[in-house]
């Protein structure tokens, strides 16, 4: 196992890393044809702020769009969500590169790279697939087989084939995998498996975490479930074994201002969120205490402003399941 994680940390530093293709942050890759393609991309979606005349680009939030589109697809069909999250690392890889463009330019083409990228990660990981007539048909007729076929090919070119990334799931299950049988009853690894999963598929919404590797959301993921959980629910020593496998094999500062950051990004996710479909999972979190340790002993703060905080997130995201939305149906054409 350990060896295993020891790849899939080289893959998503090398081949699987993702880059930030719209530039909403400052570029830095040593690829001068990278930089360039992002800085006339920054140029192009300016002039679009300009005046309607002017075509729009993509954005983050056409992203975010999909990806929910795209969650909304497998959940309906019985699909593997992890095939989401699959899907997004093709299309990301895929904008990055100079067969992405018209992808950029487009927001038709665009969705059809999602829809295409989303068909293939389920066929390269589920025992039945969708076929291209299927999602010829869940685009109301926006696109014919041919498309999505023909789409498929140019996608997995650019890739150079590389269809396997790891994801952040992968990571809390090779993680959690390391555990000492003894240590932990199935019940608890299989919540802190749910509520960790919960974390890495919002954050494969996000495109503000494309960035970054999915090995550190995996780690943040499970240090936040570990924070809503006291005592009795975690023990200390199984609370101890967690902390020396992540600290061992996360491949980071597992108590840096960094991790510190994300670990909030991802609860905030989840507290805004109020259509993700997260049943019985409330329940089960209500009996648990949201606290900190990091932010008590390190950042200054007294026990009774941590639990304020972390019980004020809590109450929002207990809030937000209640009232999550339906699932909504259909294909949603943006301009």
């Amino acid at each position: 196992l350990s060896s295993q994680i020891d790849v899939m940390h080289i893959q998503e530093c090398g081949v699987y890393a993702c880059r930030d293709y719209l530039g909403l942050e400052q570029v830095n890759s040593a690829d001068s044809a990278f930089r360039k393609r992002v800085h006339r991309r920054v140029h192009l979606r300016n002039d679009a702020s300009i005046g309607p005349s002017i075509s729009a680009p993509i954005d983050d939030e056409c992203r975010f769009k999909m990806s929910k589109w795209c969650y909304q697809v497998v959940d309906h069909c019985g699909f593997d969500r992890e095939c989401v999250s699959i899907a997004m690392s093709y299309l990301d890889r895929f904008l990055a590169t100079d067969a992405g463009e018209e992808a950029f330019l487009s927001r038709k083409t665009f969705q059809l790279v999602v829809m295409t990228s989303l068909y293939t990660a389920i066929k390269m990981m589920s025992k039945e697939s969708m076929s291209p007539s299927f999602v010829t048909a869940v685009s109301g007729g926006s696109f014919t087989e041919r498309d999505i076929t023909n789409t498929e090919v140019i996608i997995l070119s650019a890739l150079e084939w590389r269809v396997q990334p790891p994801t952040a799931l992968s990571f809390i299950r090779h993680f959690l995998y390391l555990v000492p049988q003894d240590d932990a009853s199935l019940t608890v690894i299989n919540f802190i498996f749910e509520i960790a999963r919960l974390q890495v598929e919002l954050a494969a919404t996000n495109y503000s975490l494309i960035t970054t590797k999915p090995s550190t959301i995996a780690v943040a993921s499970i240090l936040n479930t570990m924070d809503i959980m006291d005592e009795e629910c975690l023990p200390g020593d199984l609370r101890h074994v967690l902390i020396s496998i992540l600290e061992k094999h996360g491949a980071v500062n597992i108590w840096g201002e960094e991790m510190w950051d994300l670990k909030n990004k991802l609860m905030t996710d989840i507290a805004n969120n109020s259509s993700h479909q997260v049943q019985g999972i409330a329940a089960r979190m209500i009996s648990t205490t949201m606290k900190s340790k990091r932010a008590n002993e390190n950042l200054g703060m007294s026990p009774k402003s941590v639990d304020d905080e972390f019980h004020s997130v809590f109450e929002n995201y207990v809030s937000s399941i209640s009232g999550a939305l339906q699932t909504e149906g259909g294909f949603t054409e943006y301009s």
